[in-house]
């Protein structure tokens, strides 16, 4: 068990040296999604949000914990394990939510 928490332990370090700067930008931009979706839940209705998850936890715990449990933490961890698992996708996995979740924060700024 050990071994296996200093095999995941190097593959991260590993993986944080190389990328960064993308899950940094990463971050940044699940940041920026989660603030304008807190923004226009609380201006118009939870009901506008598309992604299901988002809407459903923002359904059950409010506007603000909900999308900031669902938009920034859960897709910030789900994105760095599946970053950790396959090593041959690293960068388009950092690199694909990056994008959308800003295009998704802009959207949402235009929305309201």
């Amino acid at each position: 068990m050990q071994k296996r928490i200093t095999q995941i332990n190097d593959c991260f370090t590993e993986m944080w040296h190389k990328y960064n700067v993308w899950i940094i930008l990463l971050m940044i931009s699940l940041l920026f999604d989660t603030l304008t979706t807190i923004n226009f839940m609380t201006k118009g209705s939870i009901y506008f949000e598309m992604h299901p998850l988002v809407r459903h936890s923002a359904l059950l715990l409010g506007p603000v914990a909900g999308t900031i449990l669902s938009a920034f933490c859960y897709k910030t961890i789900v994105s760095v394990c599946l970053a950790l698992y396959l090593k041959r996708l690293r960068f388009w996995i950092l690199f694909t939510p990056t994008i959308i979740s800003f295009l998704a924060g802009i959207y949402n700024l235009s929305t309201f």
